[in-house]
């Protein structure tokens, strides 16, 4: 773990322990917090923070087969049945599922049995959120009166290195695990058709991936048993949606998120705006 990440890990706990459990902050807090993970960026190439700050955006994001895409499109269609019977709840939102970005190269070495490399999944990375970057400044352009708007993202996001990069460019966004064991997503992998990610190979080995004890995490890229398959721990901040539980259950703490973290985020303009 780099420093940046180490500083950013305790920024985080410290709005945690200072605000209780929740993924939010005041204003001032938040934007200290925005200013430092753009000051600290040290990903490399294409790793700077994007400027696209009026948005409230949610990660979902979990093994495969937890039911990410379920639970995203679930709360996106609540917030347009709600627009549709109160006009005055109603707000612009984006729905991106990542799964899109993935080259049909990749999609087929999945098929393959073959997981990207650590440089392949970076350069993935990095044109996901280019992609996300570019539909929140056409969706900014189509937002009436310039209110900020949201964003509902939903990725798998297995790998330490995909979620540092993400992070690294949308630093404002809150994560949300649905959180399952690994059996049973890959019980929902078996039984899902026309997807290109069929899991694992038999080689890989069912030790997870594990942190060492000066606190990095243990790259399993050159490991034999392949074990980048598998889903990495979580070591920052996020909210825990809870697999058992019904898409709409998830789908409503989703949305619920959203619409703190949408009033947060104007708070934070409107008082910029006042200085």
């Amino acid at each position: 773990m780099n420093k940046s990440t180490i500083l950013s890990t305790i920024l985080l706990l410290l709005k945690a322990a200072t605000f209780g459990t929740s993924a939010f902050v005041f204003p001032n807090f938040w934007s200290m917090h925005v200013k430092y993970m753009k000051s600290s960026s040290t990903l490399g190439v294409g790793s700077d923070v994007t400027d696209v700050t009026d948005v409230a955006m949610i990660v979902v994001f979990g093994r495969p087969g937890a039911g990410k895409s379920s639970v995203a499109e679930e709360a996106v269609r609540y917030i347009y049945q709600r627009g549709q019977s109160d006009k005055g709840s109603a707000y612009d939102c984006l729905a991106l599922d990542l799964d899109t970005c993935v080259p049909k190269w990749m999609k087929d070495n999945f098929a393959k049995g073959v997981y990207p490399t650590h440089e392949e999944r970076l350069q993935f990375a990095h044109s996901a959120c280019d992609y996300v970057e570019a539909q929140c400044r056409s969706k900014q352009s189509e937002s009436k009166d310039n209110h900020p708007i949201s964003v509902i993202v939903s990725f798998s996001f297995v790998n330490t290195d995909l979620r540092e990069v993400y992070r690294s460019r949308f630093p404002t966004a809150i994560w949300a695990l649905v959180d399952t064991t690994e059996e049973e997503a890959t019980v929902r992998i078996s039984q899902r058709e026309g997807h290109f990610y069929k899991g694992a190979p038999p080689a890989v080995s069912d030790d997870p991936p594990t942190i060492a004890s000066d606190g990095t995490f243990k790259d399993s890229s050159t490991e034999k048993n392949n074990s980048e398959w598998l889903f990495a721990p979580v070591i920052f901040h996020h909210i825990i949606l809870n697999g058992e539980d019904s898409v709409t259950a998830n789908a409503v703490k989703v949305l619920n998120e959203l619409d703190s973290l949408r009033a947060k985020r104007e708070a934070i303009i409107s008082s910029e705006s006042e200085i």
